[in-house]
């Protein structure tokens, strides 16, 4: 029973069904209140570090990795899902302040080129 894993190693889902959820992340203004998914409250918890007694950000935030790595030519804020499971890898980046996510599938476990191939992609959309 690999049940406890589903949520802290990768998505177990398709690319598509990806780009729901990162547009109820990125864009929720876009759907009615009837169609929304998640709250402003609970895609800010998405997307916000938790910090440590200390102060010190974790980088995390609920599960999502959250950095500002250089892409085209800046630095830009990512909010980012990735990992392998069960023979596949999968990512999901979102850019929040450009409006624009990537979702890339593999079905080879351990293929750290689909995260990479995820930044190129965003790099040639944000330029």
């Amino acid at each position: 029973d690999y049940g406890c894993f589903f949520g802290a190693g990768a998505f177990l889902s398709t690319p598509s069904d990806l780009m729901r959820l990162a547009s109820a992340m990125i864009r929720p203004k876009a759907h009615t209140t009837r169609t929304r998914l998640l709250k402003d409250e609970t895609i800010e918890l998405f997307q916000t570090p938790l910090r440590l007694e200390s102060g010190a950000s974790t980088g995390f935030a609920l599960g999502w990795k959250v950095d500002t790595i250089p892409l085209a030519g800046a630095q830009v804020r990512v909010v980012r899902h990735r990992g392998s499971f069960i023979g596949g890898y999968s990512s999901l980046s979102l850019f929040p302040d450009h409006g624009l996510a990537v979702a890339a599938i593999s079905s080879v476990a351990h293929t750290p080129r689909v995260d990479s191939y995820s930044l190129e992609v965003a790099d040639a959309f944000i330029r």
